[in-house]
């Protein structure tokens, strides 16, 4: 199991909040999403066998990742 914060851009549209969360939530191997619009994070609690970079990739669909 695995934990990764990611840095993300403005996070103010609570539609955007929500279509993001539920795309990252929809990945296979994802446990939680916690979205923190006021840190402008996102916590991601997956399994071994799903990257990093997919998960920013679909973060990036939505709003862009600070690495």
């Amino acid at each position: 199991m695995n934990v990764t914060k990611f840095s993300v851009e403005n996070l103010n549209s609570s539609s955007d909040i929500e279509s993001m969360r539920g795309a990252v939530q929809s990945l296979d191997g994802v446990h939680a999403v916690r979205v923190d619009n006021v840190s402008n994070t996102i916590t991601v609690e997956y399994e071994d066998n799903l990257s990093t970079k997919k998960i920013s990739d679909t973060i990036n669909r939505y709003k862009q990742v600070r690495h």
